[in-house]
């Protein structure tokens, strides 16, 4: 059963067997009629743990990862490099720059994974006391991050805020400035407020999010990852 498929140039078709929460063993079939044929890929490799990504640029050019390791292939899978370290998920903008993420950290490259740099850490959970009310505003960082397609911002409206509710803006832009959502655009009395962004019709990319309210403004930035 083909868990995925990636049509190359219309009659080229890759196919991905078992990603891991079917069976621990993955590879890749290739139709060269449009999917009428099958066979298996390249050197017909295994790959242990299963497939939990891929990306293939040309039908010869791609990079997959399992649960532990990425490979590469520049030969249509007769051989595969090994890449030692662990990325579980990747986006490519383009067979150069890529993010990929573990359980730990955002990582970015721009050289196909030949180098690669830690661009942020992972949140997964925040739990704070929601009864307590700081006495300065808050913005916290989104989770999840990275997020696909929802996450949750939570933002605090100081108990110090006097002569009643102000006008309180919660607003997502892209990385040139550009407004994208406008989330909250309301009056808002002191306390601990939480919104749920969806960005299902948004590209994978760095996003940034901005509270302000009279003279507070904050900006954090989020990392949408499909």
């Amino acid at each position: 059963m083909i868990s995925s498929a990636r049509m190359i140039d219309g009659i080229k078709i890759l196919g991905f067997i078992a990603f891991p929460d079917v069976v621990f063993e993955g590879y890749i079939i290739i139709s060269n009629d449009g999917g009428l044929t099958w066979d298996k890929y390249g050197n017909k490799q295994n790959f242990m743990w299963g497939i939990t990504d891929q990306y293939f640029s040309t039908i010869d050019n791609g990079w997959l990862t399992t649960a532990s390791k990425m490979y590469h292939t520049a030969n249509s899978g007769i051989n595969w490099d090994t890449l030692h370290f662990n990325v579980s998920k990747f986006h490519y903008f383009d067979s150069n720059n890529a993010l990929g993420i573990n359980d730990k950290e955002i990582l970015l490259t721009n050289d196909s994974w030949n180098t690669f740099s830690v661009v942020d850490s992972i949140v997964t959970n925040i739990i704070p006391d929601e009864k307590i009310i700081s006495n300065h505003f808050m913005l916290s960082q989104n989770y999840p991050n990275p997020f696909n397609p929802t996450t949750t911002i939570k933002y605090t409206i100081p108990s110090s805020y006097q002569n009643g509710p102000k006008t309180v803006l919660l607003k997502v832009y892209d990385v040139l400035g550009k407004e994208i959502k406008t989330l909250v655009n309301e009056k808002q009395n002191s306390g601990n407020y939480k919104v749920t962004y969806d960005a299902k019709d948004l590209p994978s990319g760095v996003y940034f999010y901005k509270l302000q309210s009279g003279n507070f403004s904050s900006t954090e930035k989020m990392i949408l990852l499909r």
